[in-house]
């Protein structure tokens, strides 16, 4: 470095050396703050995904707790439709029908549910939505191998979507439930 000294000889002053500790302690300093900053943005990020990984198992949660509540709804609703249906056969002659539809509800599997009952004589149709083929083939079992039952004949079963949802699938069913007739009487009310 070249000097030139511009300023009489009297006002010299004397050079300072250049502190390069406080250089260094600055760029440590400066280091030492993005690193810190990094690692808490880090720590930051990986936050932010755990939250977005509980968000979305508390929305699968949600989903199935929706779909559970709208299968509730389905049942009571078949409850208070058979609870109707069998007030209005109540009122039949010649069968004892409450023992009859409460024997019904008890063979009835929970994958199961009656959304329409209707009586022709000496045979009960049941029209309702099953989970499964399989719960739908106990509950034809059940039926057979119920006193006052002679026959269960299985009308239709077809796949059905529930409430527009593709992944929720469930079968519509329609069984013939032929009664053995009443001793002593038609059994139709005749």
């Amino acid at each position: 470095m070249i000097r030139i000294n511009l300023l009489p000889q009297g006002h010299i002053v004397p050079s300072r050396p250049v502190a390069r500790g406080n250089g260094l302690l600055w760029a440590g300093a400066v280091v030492a703050a993005l690193v810190g900053v990094g690692a808490y943005y880090t720590w930051q990020y990986g936050h932010l995904r755990d939250l977005e990984r509980q968000l979305a198992g508390e929305q699968t949660r949600l989903s199935h707790a929706e779909s559970e509540m709208q299968r509730a709804d389905r049942v009571i609703a078949g409850e208070q439709s058979a609870a109707q249906q069998e007030e209005h056969l109540r009122r039949l002659k010649g069968r004892a029908w409450s023992p009859l539809f409460l024997e019904l509800r008890d063979l009835t599997p929970q994958g199961v549910t009656w959304l329409h009952l209707g009586v022709d004589g000496d045979t009960v149709t049941i029209n309702g939505r099953a989970e499964r083929m399989s719960d739908l083939a106990h509950f034809m079992a059940a039926l057979n191998g119920s006193l006052g039952v002679r026959q269960v004949d299985l009308h239709s079963a077809r796949a059905a979507l529930i409430g527009g949802k593709s992944e929720v699938q469930e079968l519509d069913y329609e069984l013939a439930v032929h009664l053995a007739p009443v001793q002593g009487g038609t059994g139709n009310g005749a």
